[in-house]
């Protein structure tokens, strides 16, 4: 190729850059109105709440010990260790004001939360044997959890708007304001309550704050948490108390969760919720799985529901079996036992109780998907539609092997 020949190419291809570059910018400034008032339009329009499940921690092997550590005597790095600990307690002075600063802390951080906290006061109407009008009411806590572009979005106890004639929200600022129920969880004894951005004055839009919710999974026995809410059995009420003891994998109907047990006041009916370091919303306190003559209280954990409260929240209806089970174990497996969820309970209102599967029951498939472990179950329960109809099967034991059944289960609404 000539000298000559190159340049011309060279121009040709500046040309036709030039000429595609300025048909793509007259595009743009066409275009680009247009894509604004439509695109921009939907997004800002979407209302509903997208809140992200969060991972389970799985137990990490053990390291190695490298070969020329082993020659070490048993128990020599744990009293170099303990050396360490009894000499710096032996220094330490803890004086009034370091007590001071520890307690200012915690003090703060109720303080914090406590911004993303409301008062709903549940007004209902009756009449009395002489046809008289008599209106009762009841104060309860709930937690800010998320913000749409129209509303806030409160998580509180189902008490609070079942039955209730009207509710009344009372946000961080003193304003007071009308609620709406989303979606009520009978199961779970929760709800989930709005109430419209537009009629919050100023100073309430300035203070009001949104509660992030945290990740339970990663709470450990020992964790300072702080319970808020309604503690003492009375709103605005706060306390501090360390985890005692984490319980996984504890069957709940339809599904499994954690349960920590705090020390901690907590008042199970009037909403007490639980916030970690970070001012995030770990669990709520819980009347069920209590433990009798305890003075700790049983914590309902966060991210084991953060699948059933998007629905609560978008007002979906919460698919509903009514079954609580356990996974078959891999031991259990290699003795005969067919694999899938083996049902303890089938409560009596359930689907699928009124289907036909009883306590014994192992559960293989759901809506022909094979179930394998607790948490396949559980998301398989989760993408369920409420009223649908699906084939469930299940190997039931009979004399001396188990027989395959399979039945039309309704799904129902929690």
């Amino acid at each position: 190729m000539t000298k000559r020949q190159t340049a011309a190419k060279a121009l040709t291809l500046l040309f036709s850059a030039a000429f595609f570059g300025i048909i793509a910018a007259v595009t743009f400034v066409i275009t680009a109105p247009l894509a604004k008032e439509y695109l921009t339009e939907e997004t800002e329009a979407s209302t509903s709440v997208t809140i992200p499940t969060d991972a389970e921690l799985q137990p990490t092997e053990a390291e190695s010990i490298p070969e020329q550590e082993t020659c070490m005597e048993s128990g020599t790095a744990e009293e170099l260790v303990g050396d360490v600990v009894r000499k710096e307690l032996e220094t330490l002075e803890f004086r009034e004001e370091d007590w001071e600063a520890f307690y200012g802390a915690l003090q703060k951080r109720a303080a914090e939360a406590e911004q993303g906290l409301v008062t709903i006061t549940a007004v209902r109407q009756r009449t009395d044997l002489f046809n008289n009008p008599v209106e009762t009411a009841g104060k309860f806590s709930g937690a800010v959890i998320a913000r749409t572009p129209t509303e806030y979005l409160i998580l509180t106890v189902a008490d609070a708007v079942n039955g209730m004639d009207s509710i009344q929200v009372r946000v961080s600022g003193g304003q007071e304001v009308a609620g709406r129920v989303v979606g009520i969880d009978h199961i779970a004894g929760l709800a989930v309550v709005s109430i419209e951005i537009a009629k919050l004055e100023k100073k309430s839009l300035e203070e009001i704050r949104v509660l992030e919710l945290g990740n339970s999974y990663t709470v450990q026995r020992g964790d300072l948490l702080a319970a808020v809410g309604s503690p003492a059995g009375y709103p605005q009420s706060s306390g501090f108390g360390t985890v005692s003891y984490v319980r996984e994998n504890v069957q709940i109907i339809d599904g499994t969760s954690q349960i920590f047990y705090v020390d901690v006041p907590g008042n199970a009916s009037k909403g007490t919720f639980l916030v970690d370091r970070d001012r995030k919303l770990v669990g709520w306190v819980t009347s069920d799985f209590q433990i009798e003559n305890s003075r700790l209280a049983a914590v309902r954990t966060i991210s084991d529901y953060k699948s059933i409260l998007e629905k609560l929240s978008n007002g979906i209806d919460i698919p509903y079996i009514g079954v609580m089970g356990q996974a078959v174990s891999e031991k259990q497996i290699e003795k005969g036992v067919p694999a899938g969820v083996y049902v303890n309970r089938a409560i009596a209102d359930g689907s699928a109780y009124q289907a036909g599967i009883q306590a014994g029951d192992i559960i293989t498939e759901v809506n022909n998907i094979p179930v394998a472990t607790r948490q396949n179950w559980r998301e398989m329960i989760d993408d369920l539609k409420a009223g649908s109809v699906v084939p469930v099967k299940i190997q039931r034991y009979s004399r001396d092997a188990y027989i395959e059944l399979e039945y039309q289960v309704t799904i129902g609404a929690r």
